[in-house]
């Protein structure tokens, strides 16, 4: 593994242009496997930023569908429009010499034939060039209800 230094500057839209793939697991609050999916991911310049088109395919058949448009700022933060089931996010950059990003934002989550809105935090940190890996927690009322442990790999 090519593993990234500082200088190599890695970016989160320069990660998500073109073709990722991913691959992940749902946990319960206590640990216990739910769901698994496998996820294809696109990105393309458009709109003064990134437009990146997620598809989810989940065990149990259900597809998940949405779009980011995600802009790069100053100081490596990032902002993400609000979608049909997302509030605008808000993404820092980790300590430059960790590398990684930090978004949290919320997001309608379907439970039980009902939507609930949930806290995400998703800390993502590249491996190198072509992998990274993410850990997501979903919350309610401060309480973490769900985490979400994720593998992609630029196509």
């Amino acid at each position: 593994m090519d593993t990234l230094t500082y200088q190599d500057k890695l970016t989160l839209t320069g990660f998500f242009e073109g073709p990722v793939s991913g691959d992940g697991v749902v946990t319960g609050r206590r640990g216990d496997i739910k769901r698994r999916f496998s996820g294809a991911f696109e990105g393309a310049r458009a709109d003064g930023g990134l437009t990146v088109s997620e598809a989810l395919r989940f065990d149990d058949g259900e597809l998940s569908e949405r779009n980011w448009l995600i802009r790069e700022g100053r100081d490596g933060h990032y902002s993400v429009a609000p979608g049909h089931d997302t509030g605008a996010a808000d993404i820092r950059t980790l300590d430059p010499t960790a590398g990684g990003w930090r978004w949290t934002y919320t997001m309608d989550i379907p439970v039980q034939g009902r939507s609930i809105a949930m806290k995400v935090v998703d800390l993502m940190v590249p491996l190198d060039r072509t992998h990274m890996v993410a850990h997501t927690t979903l919350a309610k009322f401060g309480i973490v209800m769900a985490h979400v442990y994720t593998s992609y790999t630029k196509n």
